[in-house]
């Protein structure tokens, strides 16, 4: 698990991996018991007592793709939900010098022509304010532009790929 992506394997020993999910600041998880857990989350959960879904991005609509997932035990399943809870939050830690990029489409927040940002557009971030509104120069575009802090959910931000050993 890191901030921007959830790997997932077919084994414990983590020898043959099948995927990745890429988090977003707007990721939602849930166990599959949860009345408000989306999609086939209830017909999962009687099976699948120590289950969890992740929702990748809720406001894609009812053809969106979930993530299930069966911890083995309730301890687990806390811990895996809990864990993906914090990588989400990292990601709207937003620093100056991030390179973000778009998840959803959404304007920017400039005083004086406000820019339409297109998913996959990628910025870096040159300020924050005090309150977290972020400066962002998007690499498309010749002025920064200001986004408010509220709008975290419509970046992710880029994590460096952890070094390997030589």
């Amino acid at each position: 698990l890191r901030p921007s992506a959830l790997d997932y394997f077919a084994d414990a020993e983590c020898s043959e991996k099948r995927g990745t999910i890429g988090l977003g600041a707007s990721t939602q998880v849930l166990p599959l018991k949860n009345p408000r857990a989306p999609g086939d989350s209830a017909k999962y959960s009687n099976e699948h007592p120590c289950g969890f879904v992740v929702d990748v991005d809720p406001s894609a609509g009812k053809l969106r793709k979930m993530h299930y997932f069966d911890a083995g035990d309730k301890e687990t399943m806390a811990s895996w939900i809990e864990a993906v809870k914090r990588a989400r939050k990292e990601l709207c830690k937003l620093l100056r010098g991030d390179v973000v990029v778009a998840t959803q489409e959404f304007a920017t927040d400039q005083a004086n022509d406000p820019l339409k940002i297109r998913v996959g557009q990628a910025g870096t971030i040159v300020e924050i304010d005090d309150v977290g509104d972020a400066l962002i120069e998007f690499h498309d575009f010749e002025t920064p532009q200001w986004v408010l802090r509220a709008k975290c959910a419509n970046l992710r931000k880029e994590v460096e790929p952890e070094a390997k050993e030589v």
